[in-house]
């Protein structure tokens, strides 16, 4: 069974560079019809791949790619489409079951952002339309996480499509009709790369989430030579992390080093691994300061961080932002409490550049706490019964989290794809646990498994 299962994931992984390297052909071509037929190529794999309980690593494997996942740029990205086409998939094979909590916070939300809407005089949008279908269905993928879909298996594809994403761009940079998609920020000694992504923040979210994971996965791991590939996997990440010479990637490594170390400092017995761990750090830090490829990444991300002075420089600007967007709210009662109802309106023509104020920017006072709640209950359809230590997976939770406090999420589909990374690596651990014999204690989420016969699901 576990050989089949490893056969699998093998195949979707070989599928989805074969797509691709065929998507990166057909957009260096410029041939319509060769792209439109990638896109599509592309569609069938992530819609089938629900079908075989493998749409979340397939998701994962290309989020790095979605913005040349189109004709051109400007339009629709097939991978969004992807996503809500695995959301009917789902939905059909439940029987047109849903999580009622989540349905029920849907709901709710969806009136508060409607009055919202009339008071700030917006229209209904094919925006607003596919948020709250993925609100109402794809807590229904989350079923993938108890269905052998494990957080090693999502974190190999995840890093995987990031590095391939990141090396194709890189290679490609020179070709006028894939060069518009990809956005080289660039002035005095300073040079960021951010992949296919037009913000090298964004980009780097990615690289820090799945380096979290990748830490995450090491302080627990016992087998010296799978140890060694998932060393070598953290320091291409690494890599790939600062050439986009993001302040927030740099602040976000350092504090997931630093809780790493801790983490595996703390673990019981495995002095040989522990020692393993120390001299594979000590081993990547020589690498890092002797390599002329890292002293290059070094001395750009040494330059932004002495480039100006105050709050507002470190932040570039966004505290800024904040302040203007936190005044604006304070001043007007209707938009504190009911927001703009999820429209695309933005203050001088910038989005707030933290998620959380842009929560309640878009929904109000009334509406956060719903959309909160929403998460809590499509986090909770995958860990009820789990009990996890809030250090063993605090690596993680800053790497995924922690962009979010500096950039917008919640118009893109990382709002969902996230959080059901997050819910995999609680499963994990919870496993590993029960496996090892480990204490249940210190934080827990629940109790018993949410299924199609439990009170969560309609």
């Amino acid at each position: 069974m576990k050989n089949t299962a490893i056969g699998k994931s093998i195949q979707y992984l070989a599928l989805c560079f074969v797509t691709a390297a065929l998507l990166c052909f057909a957009q260096v071509s410029g041939s319509e019809v060769m792209i439109l037929g990638v896109l599509v190529l592309q569609l069938v794999l992530t819609v089938a791949a629900a079908f075989g309980s493998m749409a979340s690593p397939v998701l994962l494997f290309f989020l790095p790619w979605s913005t040349v996942i189109k004709l051109s740029p400007g339009n629709t990205s097939f991978y969004t489409i992807g996503l809500m086409g695995v959301c009917l998939v789902y939905m059909i094979r439940r029987g047109l079951q849903l999580n009622r909590r989540c349905l029920a916070a849907a709901i709710g939300l969806m009136a508060v952002t409607l009055v919202g809407k009339l008071l700030s005089d917006e229209w209904l949008s094919m925006s607003y339309v596919m948020f709250f279908f993925l609100l109402i269905l794809f807590p229904q993928v989350m079923r993938e996480i108890s269905a052998g879909v494990n957080f090693r298996l999502l974190t190999v594809f995840f890093s995987l499509g990031i590095i391939g994403a990141a090396i194709s761009a890189r290679m490609l940079l020179n070709f006028s009709n894939i060069a518009r998609y990809i956005d080289v920020d660039s002035w005095t000694n300073v040079v960021r790369y951010s992949g296919y992504y037009g913000d090298p923040n964004f980009y780097s979210a990615h690289i820090s989430a799945a380096l979290g994971g990748v830490l995450m996965i090491i302080a627990s791991e016992k087998q010296m030579k799978r140890l060694v590939l998932w060393l070598l996997l953290a320091a291409v990440l690494l890599y790939c992390g600062l050439m986009s010479a993001s302040k927030a990637f740099v602040l976000s490594a350092m504090i997931m080093l630093l809780l790493w170390v801790i983490l595996i400092m703390v673990r019981r017995g495995g002095t040989v691994i522990k020692l393993g761990v120390l001299l594979g750090v000590l081993a990547v830090s020589v690498i890092i300061v002797r390599t002329h490829a890292f002293e290059e990444v070094i001395q750009v991300i040494s330059h932004r961080f002495s480039a100006g002075t105050g709050l507002s420089d470190l932040t570039t600007g966004r505290a800024d932002l904040w302040q203007n967007y936190t005044e604006t709210l304070l001043e007007s009662p209707d938009l504190l409490f009911l927001g703009t109802g999820y429209s695309n309106v933005k203050l001088g023509g910038r989005a707030p550049h933290n998620t959380l104020i842009q929560m309640v920017f878009q929904f109000g006072l009334i509406g956060l706490p719903l959309i909160l709640y929403w998460m809590n209950a499509y986090l909770t359809g995958a860990l009820r019964g789990c009990r996890v230590r809030l250090l063993s997976v605090s690596v993680l939770l800053i790497g995924v989290f922690m962009p979010w406090l500096a950039l917008d999420m919640l118009f893109f589909d990382e709002f969902f794809l996230m959080p059901l990374y997050v819910a995999a690596a609680g499963v994990h651990l919870h496993d590993a646990n029960s496996k090892s014999g480990a204490p249940k204690g210190n934080a827990a989420a629940g109790t018993g498994q949410t299924g199609p016969n439990t009170p969560d699901s309609v």
